[in-house]
Order: structure tokens, then sequence, then C-alpha cells
């Protein structure tokens, strides 16, 4: 408790041999901001998965349902999946405790005491913990391949687990960055998904419903771009200070947090023990218990070997939980999709014609998928032009420019879309065309070439823990 551990974490606290979830970070203890990233990190990381399968459970149960006339086609059951992602992405982890699917997680500010005369025994056993971890799960913040500690810990699990299939990683600042925009794509998709309903209002107050409520959603998605923009350009400065660290790191030189502390708890006044010399100390056991030479050396030759790795880790591109919470923004349109499947062509159609009219159905379902993905891609595009052009441009012209250029770049391939899934194209080439190149530029703007740069500029990094 006189570590700064309260009760209700003390009380989840428990001995065991094995470990579900490894979570490795700085120890930047006297930054709520950087605390608070990192728990969205966590977030997004961790509950994606389940929030998109919740989603797709819940829209297909509705979907069934207003095909059987169970329940009425309305704007409203639209607005069930979206909560149900929400939620889930929220609770996800308390959902599981209270059905015992819970998952034994090993934090080290929670897990390792900062007690001075406690601290050095229990970051020996940290070896043994990451031997015992299913998955690790990597914040880079600024400071991350500073710090040997946090070194120590992803490139010892890299090595024991043969690859990066178990390691979950995402900046600092793109977890508040992601949750943000994935909250603007759940208002916009329901707005338009309102703005859908209008062609099929009853009445006048359905048709101003269906208005307001698609006006409110669009709305509230390009409220946030401004900030949206300024922590996309954050997390741009951090992709340029990280292959640097990477290159320099040299463990023998390298310092922990708790020494930019002076080994004094910011909050407590406390004396802190200092991590750089427990570190080493395992290093140099690991090396011995191997029969190799230099534990030091050698450890800085095996972080070199996996510098690739690292950076592919550390990079601001768009990884597989930002796209399984991108697909919960798109699912809660399913079960008008699944309503219109089931209706069918308003005409008769010949068997090849009907093949191509379902098809084209699907592929405008999916396409909204891509626009948003391409939504997403353009904006961190647009985000390193934008940093590049800082030291020049006057920041309000900058942001109306970047702003500008988003919303126009994605309304027009938005109308430019569902231009060609109208009805009057059935046969024809042009919506298959269009979905195939939306396709081609997300998959070009999400996983463009990773060039590493090397730069000899000695001052790319030298404020990296101001930063």
């Amino acid at each position: 408790m006189e570590d700064g551990i309260g009760p209700d974490v003390a009380q989840h606290q428990k001995e065991t041999s094995r470990c579900d979830i490894f979570i490795s970070t700085d120890d930047q203890i006297n930054d709520s901001q950087s605390i608070f990233r990192k728990q969205w990190c966590c977030q997004v990381l961790l509950n994606a998965r389940a929030a998109a399968v919740a989603t797709a459970c819940v829209s297909f149960t509705i979907g069934i349902l207003q095909v059987h006339g169970s329940i009425p086609y309305s704007i409203w059951t639209a607005v069930i999946p979206h909560l149900t992602s929400i939620l889930v992405l929220f609770f996800w982890q308390y959902i599981r405790t209270s059905i015992g699917l819970s998952q034994l997680t090993f934090l080290r500010e929670v897990c390792v005491s900062r007690k001075s005369e406690l601290r050095s025994a229990e970051l020996q056993k940290l070896g043994g913990v990451l031997e015992r971890s299913q998955t690790l799960v990597v914040v880079c913040s600024a400071t991350y391949f500073r710090c040997p500690l946090c070194v120590y810990e992803v490139v010892s699990f890299l090595e024991q687990s043969s690859g990066e299939g178990n390691v979950l990683a995402m900046p600092e600042t793109m977890g508040w960055f992601f949750f943000l925009f994935y909250l603007s794509c759940q208002f916009l998709a329901f707005g338009l998904y309102a703005f859908s309903g209008v062609r099929d209002a009853s009445s006048m107050k359905s048709l101003s419903v269906a208005c307001v409520l698609g006006g409110m959603g669009v709305a509230a998605a390009f409220g946030q771009l401004r900030h949206l923009f300024s922590l996309a350009m954050q997390m741009q400065t951090l992709a340029q200070l990280v292959p640097a660290q990477i290159r320099r790191f040299n463990v023998e030189k390298a310092s922990c947090a708790c020494c930019h502390l002076q080994h004094v708890h910011p909050i407590t006044g406390s004396t802190l023990s200092c991590d750089f010399l427990d570190v080493c100390s395992l290093i140099e056991e690991a090396s011995s218990s191997k029969g190799q030479g230099d534990g030091l050396q050698q450890f800085n030759m095996r972080m070199r070997e996996q510098a690739a790795t690292l950076l592919r880790l550390s990079s601001c591109g768009v990884s597989a939980p930002m796209l399984e919470l991108l697909s919960t923004c798109v699912l809660p349109t399913l079960p008008r999709y699944m309503l219109l499947w089931s209706l069918g062509p308003a005409g008769t159609l010949a068997r090849g014609q009907l093949v191509v009219w379902y098809l084209l159905l699907l592929l405008r379902w999916a396409s909204l998928f891509l626009v948003l993905l391409f939504s997403l891609c353009i904006l961190l595009a647009l985000a390193r032009v934008g940093q590049a052009a800082s030291h020049r441009v006057p920041p309000v012209l900058l942001q109306c420019l970047l702003c500008s250029t988003y919303i126009v770049a994605v309304a027009v391939t938005w109308v430019a879309t569902r231009l060609c899934f109208v009805e009057e194209h059935v046969g024809t080439l042009l919506p298959i065309c269009m979905f195939h190149i939306l396709l081609f530029i997300d998959i070009c703007l999400a996983f463009p070439c990773q060039m590493a740069q090397e730069s000899d500029d000695a001052d790319t990094d030298s404020s990296a823990w101001e930063v």
C-alpha cells in the first residue's frame, strides 16, 4: 500500500505460475496524461476483437428478426449495435471476469514494488514471467526504446516466442487518437445510415427524424478533425524518433526513467532503486546461463537482430485491432442489407442478372468499410504532410488546409462510390471496378513500403525524454 498501489488493485494481485498478458510500457509515473493514453492503447488492443464479434452477433440477430418480421425496420434499431460496440470496448475485461474468463495480466508498475528493498529481487523474476506469458502488449512512447528495462522485455519475449504473432503493439498517442477516430466513424456511419432512411420515411415526422439524426451524426464526426490532426502529427513526430533510438541503442549507455528522476519518486518523495543495475544483472545472468561472453554486448547484437521487427511494431500504421474496431462502425448497417437481400430486386431478373444484383449489394455494403478505411489512411497521410510542413506554414492556416483537404477527399470518395452503385448500373462493371480501385488505394495507403531512412542528425532524439 505504501507504494502507491490502492486497495482496489492490491486485492486483485495473486501469485501464479502462468501469465496471459504481459504489458510492457515505460515508467512515466509523473505524467497523468501519458498514463491515460496508455490505458486507451490497452483498451483498443485487448478489447477490439471482442467488440467486433459482439457487434456482428447483435447486428445479425437484429437482421434475422427484421427479415422474419418480428421487429419493425427502424433507424433506432441501428443504435443497438453501435451501443454494443462501445459498451464492449469499455467493459469487455469486466465482462470476462463476470463470466469466469478472467485473464492474468502482468503490469510492471503494479506487480513490481517501488520499495528499494523489494524492487531488485522482484525485477530478477522478469525473465521467468516473460517465459510464462502468452501475449505481450507493447505501448511505445518517446522514451520506450531508450529505457533498457523496456527493451529487455520486448527483445526477450520476441526471442522466446520466435516471432511477433503474439505481440500487440501501438504507439502511445495512437490509442487516444484512434478512439476519437472510432467515435467519429460511429457517428458518421450512423448519420449516413439515417440519411439513407430518408427515402424510406413513411411520414414527415420520420423524414425530420432521419434528417436531424443524419445531420447530427455527420457534424459530430467532423467536429473532432482539428484534434485528430493534432494527435496524428504528434504520432508522426514519435515515428521519426523511434528508428534513431533503435539504431543507436546501447545498453551500457542507456538510462531508465528512475535515473532522469534522480532516483526520487516525484509524488511520494521516497528513494527509487536504480533499474539500470538490475537490468544489467538480468542480462549478464541470462548470458552466463547460455555460456556466452560479454552479456551486454551480446544483448546489443540481439537487439540489432530484432530491429526490423521492432520498427514494424512501433510504426504508426494501420493494425489488425484497428481494422477490427473500424468494422464495428459498418456492422450496424448489416440488418438493412439483410432485409434488402431477402426482399430481392424490384423487377424480375434473369439468373445471371440476379447473381450480379446480389453481388453488387454485397459490394455496396463492403464499400462503406473501404470508405472508412480510406478516411483513416488519408488522415494519417495528411498528418505526415502536415508534420513536415509545420515549420513553414502558420498553425491556423495548416489546420484549415488539412481539414478542408480531408473533408473534400472523403466526400468525393463517398459520393463517387455511392453513384457507382445506383440501380441503373446493374449489369455493368463500373461498381466492381470502383470497389477494386478503392480497395487498391486503401492497401497502398494502409501498408506503405517501410523504408528505413538513415539519418546522421545527432539531435533527432536528444529531447525524447521531454517529448
